[in-house]
């Protein structure tokens, strides 16, 4: 694909976006980032240049957010500085992204199965080197090692011989260099012994080394997972086409990001709005879940605003637009999920932190061995062989399977919980929790409407044979409610009101008020409710409510009984979300929180260094969720939520959080055990490399077994009692 430099100025404005304060921003994917050091290199070389806002790398998606002010020239320039520091820029396409994501995740496995079959075969031939194989019979056995290992390794080893390639060509340093100095090292000398018969090879210690590093490598690929933009997904809900309404009369269909400010809009039944406005209709029903979460339509009225992303679950009415395209609530919401899932998190992998002055070290190491040997008189032969040793023993596999080996043992155990952990860098974050913020509709409750009370038990069940013939979630919640009812024939909808048939002679209406002739007093409490009417009797009301989860109670108890700080956070009507709080023995509760309120809060908590678990389901819950540290949501949750979310409970257990985050503690103790191993292992083998005790060949077994203990030790992360889930 083309690079971004290689685009004239006119092509590269198409891809900028620019806000309210003049700000420009241009977005892209970068090539070749894996690691931490990567995103401080390329930020590093992005941000010095003049009127560079900001540039800002994801690394979980690959994608790069430049911001600068003044011209077009200020990104080309920037752009420059990432080329030069060998890294390739692209224009920003997701599903490109998401190809190339797939192709290297196939390519790494294809290497892994290649070093690991050869490791197989090797080692079997080196059991019987390694027991004594003299003559004729070894030298034969070395000659089929190196046909089987240098093959294999040209092949497998073109992930670090790669990524070492382009770090020397453009000046930097990174732990594959010394990664491919190690195996060519290895290999090189063990053909040389081999063509000229001289003392052992060394050909099993260059593939296993590399398989171990393939297995830490692919690992992590899997731990990241496949990336996806959340932002992209919640603005397709407004990139669609809407009904404008001509002084005519005439209804045209155009995109709503064309459509004309102050135009009428007809907003028709069961149709998602694709504009902000108000309600020129007397009345409308809207499903706000993707702005407020809660579940329950409810009522709009004239004037009153209405936003993009709503659905019309009554009849057709007419909106004025206010506002389309990137200034709709919708837009600013999708922009606040952009914002939250490219915002620099503290937490990044160890082993990358302690990457950073690895290499440097390991080459100072190996250099210092290789010039005492010579001055001290050692042979040249024996010189390389030591500093070889060094390079291998001082190789990071255990290091680098400390934190992937952990992850998927813990994954395993956590998905025998119907818990899936999408992000491996959430294990940190997840042991640091000191708040948790619980949404209430479909988090501590179930998110779908029950009937309370309402009627006769002979009413009920005729509400019920009319109410089955309707999706509308107060309509299912009757017919729900009780036993199992027959269906009633002839039911009719009223559109945008309800449901009328005829029984028995009598007139049945299930609806709204005005259907069923009632006048409701201004002061009527605001709780869901449908009025059921039967020929000349009077009318009565059904209403609803939305019950807890089974076990909201215990959950909230297991964590307050951690010593975590717990509320309740809801788009919710305030009454509603204080009386759920206090059921389940949560004092701070805050309804009617936009999602910018949510994440204003999340940024308050964050300036006081406290860590953050967020808990919601719905769509307005999305910028929080992927803000947060920790952001958790449900497998029955929106989509949008489950992009943003780093945990998804599948089996909708709340005992999950508290379990979550006791095996997060777990593995967290286990990573830094897994980190003292590996460097306890170093402290004392070095040494002996650069002593001559401990050849290619053990220094390669050493390293097999500290990535082994390292293996072992993680292990036990999986296994354990799943603490009542």
């Amino acid at each position: 694909m083309t690079t971004a430099t290689a685009l004239p100025q006119d092509v590269l404005k198409t891809y900028v976006h620019t806000d309210k304060e003049g700000v420009q921003r241009l977005q892209f994917m970068v090539e070749g980032v894996h690691c931490a050091a990567c995103m401080a290199r390329i930020e590093a070389a992005m941000n010095p240049v003049e009127g560079v806002e900001q540039a800002r790398l994801n690394l979980s998606s690959k994608r790069l957010t430049l911001a600068w002010k003044g011209p077009v020239a200020v990104a080309e320039k920037a752009i420059a500085a990432a080329n030069k520091a060998g890294y390739g820029l692209t224009p920003y396409d997701p599903a490109t992204l998401e190809r190339k994501a797939d192709a290297e995740e196939r390519f790494l496995l294809k290497c892994l199965a290649v070093a690991g079959f050869a490791s197989m075969n090797v080692m079997l031939l080196s059991v019987s080197l390694w027991s004594g194989a003299e003559g004729e019979t070894k030298v034969l056995f070395q000659w089929i090692s190196a046909l089987i290992v240098l093959p294999a390794l040209a092949y497998a080893g073109r992930p670090y011989f790669r990524a070492a390639y382009n770090g020397i060509k453009h000046k930097r340093l990174g732990m594959e260099v010394p990664i491919s100095v190690a195996l060519v090292l290895t290999s090189a000398i063990s053909l040389y012994d081999t063509i000229v018969g001289y003392g052992e090879t060394y050909f099993e210690s260059a593939i296993m080394l590399l398989f171990f590093l393939l297995i830490g490598r692919y690992l992590e690929a899997r731990v990241k997972g496949k990336s996806r933009n959340a932002a992209e997904h919640l603005l397709g809900l407004q990139h669609t086409f809407v009904a404008v309404q001509g002084k005519d009369g005439n209804v045209t269909l155009m995109p709503s990001a064309e459509v004309p400010l102050g135009s009428l809009v007809l907003w028709r039944q069961g149709e998602r709005l694709g504009v902000d406005g108000t309600l020129e209709s007397e009345e409308a029903s809207a499903d706000t879940s993707v702005l407020t979460g809660e579940t329950l339509p409810r009522n709009v009225w004239r004037h009153e605003a209405v936003q993009a992303g709503l659905v019309n679950r009554g009849a057709s009415v007419t909106v004025k637009t206010t506002a389309v395209g990137q200034g709709t609530v919708l837009a600013e919401l999708a922009r606040l999920v952009d914002n939250a899932t490219t915002v620099k998190n503290a937490y990044t992998r160890l082993a990358d932190r302690i990457s950073r002055s690895y290499a440097p070290l390991v080459h100072t190491l190996a250099l210092g061995t290789f010039t005492v040997c010579m001055l001290l008189g050692i042979d040249g032969h024996e010189s390389v062989l030591r500093a070889a040793a060094v390079l291998i023993v001082t190789c990071p596999c255990a290091l680098a399977l400390a934190v992937p080996t952990v992850q998927v043992a813990l994954m395993g155990r956590t998905l025998r919980n119907g818990i899936i952990l999408k992000s491996g860098e959430a294990l940190e974050k997840l042991a640091t929790i000191t708040d948790v913020i619980l949404d209430k509709t479909g988090t501590l409750t179930l998110g779908k409407p029950r009937l309370v009370v309402g009627g006769t038990e002979a009413q009920r069940k005729l509400a019920a044979r009319m109410a089955i013939h309707s999706q509308h979630p107060l309509s299912v919640a009757i017919a729900h409610h009780g036993d199992v009812v027959t269906p009633l024939e002839g039911v009719e909808e009223v559109a945008g009101k309800g449901l009328k048939a005829v029984y028995k002679g009598e007139t049945l209406l299930l609806g709204s008020a005005k259907l069923c002739g009632v006048k409701e007093p201004k002061d009527m409490p605001d709780v869901p409710r449908v009025w059921f009417a039967q020929g000349e009797k009077a009318p009565v009301m059904f209403t609803f409510d939305d019950p807890l989860r089974a076990d909201a109670v215990a959950a909230v108890r297991a964590l307050q009984t951690m010593g975590l700080r717990v509320q309740v956070l809801s788009g919710d009507r305030t009454e509603t979300v204080q009386k759920v709080a206090a059921d389940v023995g949560i004092t701070e509760a805050e309804g009617e929180a936009t999602p910018q309120r949510k994440q204003a809060v999340l940024a308050d908590l964050a300036k006081d260094q406290r860590q953050v678990m967020m808990v919601g389901d719905g769509l307005n819950d999305a910028p929080s969720l992927a803000l947060a540290p920790v952001g958790v949501s449900f497998g029955q949750a929106s989509d949008l939520a489950k992009l943003s979310a780093d945990a998804i409970l599948q089996r909708e257990n709340l005992m999950a959080l508290p379990l979550l985050i006791r095996l997060a503690q777990k593995a967290r103790r286990a990573v830094w055990q897994n980190v003292w191993i590996s460097l306890a292992y170093n402290v004392v083998t070095i040494p002996m490399a650069m002593m001559g005790y401990i050849t290619p060949m053990y220094a390669a077994l050493a390293m097999s077994a500290s990535s082994l203990m390292v293996v072992g030790n993680a292990a036990l992360v999986g296994r354990g009692k799943d603490m009542g889930v």
